[in-house]
């Protein structure tokens, strides 16, 4: 059963109703929900007759109310600059005595929260639609220097436009300034912090000055639900929670649930790592990786994606000498056994046809020497991961010296592509770049 989340176990009275008007042109009709932070309302501007969201936000509390109003009037122009389709957009905002507001465009369609109280885990495509769509928000964020600070499923708005389930961000730059002086559940003996306990980064758990790899964290907490169908952490005291967070080892998806794509064990070790450093560097990178992880599963095949450059480095390579991860049964001697038999079975085929040449009364030339397995053995190593377009994989020949280190063994190459740069895919096949994968 899924925990209630802290700020929305009491709501305060509000002093607002029906009629109100907010800004001298926003009247109140309908209240439409109400946490920790403030309420939201169905409004209509007064000349225009349009249907808007109206957020609230009550400062009266803060510890500074005139610096914290100024942090989150500065921060709401920061968040109506950000135009994108799957943030939701910020139309007007203001201030009137000690609250603040936010004029937004409304919505209709329900929360991830919601989504995953009905269905508990999501099916491999919507979750893959779901972080592109996300990682799209956030990379045009991060870019202008906004930092969101509180993902989490209840941020996360599944729009229905025009018959298109559309992914809308919601609360940029509100969760970043509002003082959290309402939720005494944020508190801490250091100091306040700013998010929703069981989806904080530990750079945010200890009040350290964080960045937008603090939102790649949360974005690692909502890819877990979204797959295992329960939180990564979870505690029962906030200090056993924030425990856990900072010092507790991560918990494996594998083990919290059955069905878990292989692979996404290895995709959430890298994108919860708590020093910020080794974790995926953009949500770009972090969605694209999730992507070939969720769709190699969906369709069956292999997923062949190295460990140890999965963890160390981020990067989803192709390669002969790696880990693979197959949805199906799978285990060493049988994969052993077929790489025997295709290499021999070439030496088998140039008997037999010898032996015909004999047979005929061919005046056969000295016999050759046997071939070595170098040419002569054609095993095609697993399908590259392109999830668009698979190319055909170029032929790793056999050699009789002692097989190559495996990826997960060898130390990480000091000429490993950059962060956030495509994979290279080798053999002959189509280069697939990030455009194909992410669609950005």
């Amino acid at each position: 059963m899924r925990p209630a989340e802290p700020e929305l176990q009491s709501v305060r009275p509000t002093p607002w109703a029906p009629g109100s008007i907010i800004g001298g042109k926003y009247r109140l009709t309908t209240p439409i929900g109400a946490g920790g932070m403030g309420e939201v309302w169905r409004a209509e501007h007064t000349s225009l007759g349009t249907t808007v969201a109206v957020k609230l936000v009550d400062l009266a509390s803060a510890q500074n109310p005139q610096e914290t109003m100024a942090r989150f009037l500065h921060e709401a122009r920061a968040a109506a600059r950000l135009k994108n389709e799957n943030v939701v957009q910020t139309m007007d905002h203001g201030a009137q005595g000690h609250v603040a507001y936010i004029v937004m465009e409304l919505l209709e369609g329900e929360s991830l929260a919601k989504r995953l109280a009905r269905q508990r885990v999501l099916p491999a495509s919507d979750a893959v639609r779901l972080f592109r769509e996300m990682a799209r928000a956030l990379e045009r964020a991060h870019k202008q220097g906004i930092v969101h600070r509180d993902l989490k499923p209840e941020n996360v708005f599944l729009a229905n436009e025009e018959g298109r389930e559309v992914v809308k961000i919601l609360d940029f730059g509100i969760a970043k300034t509002a003082d959290a002086g309402h939720d005494p559940h944020l508190k801490t003996h250091a100091g306040t912090v700013l998010g929703t306990p069981a989806y904080m980064s530990p750079e945010q758990v200890l009040g350290k000055e964080i960045d937008f790899r603090s939102d790649l964290w949360q974005l690692a907490m909502i890819a877990f639900e979204c797959v295992t169908g329960a939180r990564a952490f979870s505690g029962a005291t906030l200090g056993e929670l924030f425990m856990r967070i900072c010092s507790a080892p991560l918990p494996v998806p594998s083990q919290a649930a059955r069905n878990v794509p292989p692979g996404f064990d290895a995709w959430f070790a890298r994108a919860a790592q708590r020093d910020p450093k080794e974790r995926f560097q953009s949500a770009r990178e972090l969605a694209e990786a999730l992507s070939i992880v969720l769709l190699r599963s969906q369709g069956g095949g292999a997923a062949t994606v190295p460990l140890g450059s999965m963890v160390q480095s981020g990067k989803l390579e192709p390669t002969g000498q790696s880990t693979a991860w197959s949805s199906g049964a799978s285990n060493p001697s049988s994969r052993r056994a077929l790489t025997i038999a295709l290499a021999v079975l070439p030496v088998l085929l140039i008997g037999v046809v010898g032996a015909v040449w004999i047979v005929k009364g061919r005046d056969p030339d000295p016999p050759a020497p046997a071939p070595s397995a170098r040419p002569a053995a054609s095993v095609s190593p697993p399908a590259s991961p392109s999830i668009i377009a698979p190319a055909p994989a170029p032929n790793v020949p056999a050699t009789a010296e002692p097989a190559a280190t495996t990826d997960a063994d060898a130390p990480p190459s000091p000429s490993a592509p950059d962060a956030g740069k495509p994979a290279p895919v080798r053999g002959g096949g189509k280069r697939i770049g990030k455009e194909d994968v992410l669609g950005f």
